[in-house]
């Protein structure tokens, strides 16, 4: 590209009148100034996709965190309800057992105290022979 020559700015100034080479000016510096805040306000906008881009990713990043503790955490208690169930389960079967043997001992005992009931009116029966005799 070539350098303007320095009898340029003359010829401009020379064909043009001095208030629209100033409108010229003005416009290009308005126009310059446009272009910078448009640029201010791209880069404000970069700045703060990438502010919520980084946000993004460290939210994601502790909701995997906590997905992955509560996931822990959920899989302890499913291994403590199966170890409540298999203790409920034994306490059940030993519940069952005792309740079995307290059936088994009442039904002795009812057996003991139809025993028992049995001597005291052999005994009674012996008493009353033995004083028949003894008379």
């Amino acid at each position: 590209m070539q350098h303007p020559s320095p009898a340029r700015p003359a010829i401009i100034t020379s064909c043009f009148p001095p208030l629209i080479i100033r409108q010229a000016r003005e416009t290009a510096e308005v126009k310059v100034s446009e272009a910078a805040a448009a640029a201010d306000t791209a880069r404000a906008a970069i700045d703060a996709r990438t502010s919520i881009e980084a946000r993004l990713r460290q939210v994601q990043a502790s909701s995997q965190a906590e997905n992955a503790a509560l996931a822990a955490e959920a899989r302890k208690a499913e291994g403590s309800a199966r170890e409540a169930a298999a203790r409920a389960d034994s306490l059940a079967a030993a519940h069952s057992a005792a309740l079995e043997k307290a059936a088994a001992t009442a039904a002795a005992l009812q057996q003991a105290q139809a025993a028992h009931r049995a001597a005291e009116s052999q005994v009674a029966s012996a008493q009353e022979e033995a004083a028949v005799l003894s008379a």
